[in-house]
Parts: structure tokens; C-alpha cells; sequence
């Protein structure tokens, strides 16, 4: 499981980061047999999630491709993975936000109000480690999800992941992807 770095000079200055262009995920997998299946993440603000009368700020929201459950190995609890991130406007949650907002009962089919856009829950996730990479606790479908600006090669603000067959060569595959972005 690799994750894509940016590198790019503009002008004078340097330009290193882990955030990447939206393209990069689907371009590259097309481009190269050896990468199983990609994922993007992207954050976009703090929203403010209801349910009933109850409502939070919460900042640990990302937007996630459907292919989460195929690239990271999340325990999900409730929900099919094939399915869970493929519709607009659905949200998997972790175990801690699903008992937050809906107590220990079922959080499959409920609905929340991210700010005000609607979204089902499809899938319940065990928490995250705390050692994880990265740690949220609401997922929501990029399907649907466009700012317009995204799909430019320049905009930086994914974090592009991949997952490699067996035997694939990480540097080789660095070099494809630098060809493709000259």
C-alpha cells in the first residue's frame, strides 16, 4: 500500500507534499496494470452533523472513494463494503460516532444532516487504532462530490493510495507516474 507524494517546482519554489491531484488515482490505475485498486481521501471543512436534536462540529470528516474497504483493511461492523460509499450522500461511520449519535442501537439506514445535505448511513466501522496513519470518524461518498476546480492536474488536494499486486515494483511505478506528470 503506497501513497502518492507530489513534487513540483513552480517558479523558484519547491513544492513537497503528500496531497495530490484528484486525476492521479484513476489515471494511473488505467495506466498501470500493476496497481490493484486506488482510493482518494479529501477533507472539506468542519461541518456541523445533526440528528434529531442532537448537533456537533465535527472535524473528522474526509470524503473517501468507494473503493475504501478494497485498499485499507477496516472491520466493518455494519454495512456491505462493495456497496457502503458508492451512493451520493452516504456516510460510514466509526463504532464511537455511530453510539455518539445514535446510542448502541442500529446506525444502518439512519440519517444525518451534514450541514444541510442529508446523508444516509451505510456502514459502521470499527474505530481506529490510535496508532493509525490517518484517523476519522465520518467517511463520505466522493460520488457526487465536485468542486470543479478538483480535476485539474494542479490542483493539489487528495491523498491519492494504492494498492500493488503482488511483485510490483514501487520505483518502476514512480517513474511511470513522474512520465505521466511531465
Amino acid at each position: 500500500l503506497y501513497r502518492l507524494n507530489f513534487y513540483a517546482k513552480l517558479g523558484d519554489q519547491l513544492a513537497h507534499t503528500s496531497a495530490s491531484p484528484k486525476p492521479a488515482g484513476p489515471v494511473f490505475k488505467e495506466s498501470m496494470p500493476e496497481i490493484e485498486a486506488f482510493c482518494r481521501l479529501r477533507s472539506w471543512g468542519t461541518p456541523v452533523v445533526r440528528y434529531e436534536n442532537q448537533s456537533f462540529k465535527e472535524e473528522k470528516v474526509i470524503y473517501a472513494d468507494s473503493t475504501l474497504f478494497q485498499v485499507f483493511t477496516f472491520t466493518l461492523l455494519e454495512g456491505d463494503p462493495a456497496t457502503a460509499l458508492t451512493a451520493p450522500n452516504s456516510v460510514v461511520l466509526t463504532r464511537q460516532a455511530a453510539e455518539k449519535y445514535f446510542g448502541t442501537g442500529k446506525a444502518l439506514g439512519r440519517t444525518l444532516r451534514f450541514g444541510d445535505e442529508a446523508c444516509m448511513v451505510t456502514g459502521v466501522v470499527a474505530d481506529m487504532p490510535q496508532n493509525a496513519h490517518f484517523r476519522y470518524d465520518f467517511f463520505r461518498s466522493l460520488s457526487g462530490f465536485n468542486l470543479g476546480w478538483d480535476d485539474n492536474w494542479g490542483s493539489t488536494n487528495y491523498h491519492n493510495y494504492f494498492l500493488l499486486r503482488k511483485g510490483a515494483d514501487p520505483a518502476a511505478l514512480s517513474e511511470k507516474a513522474t512520465a505521466i506528470f511531465i
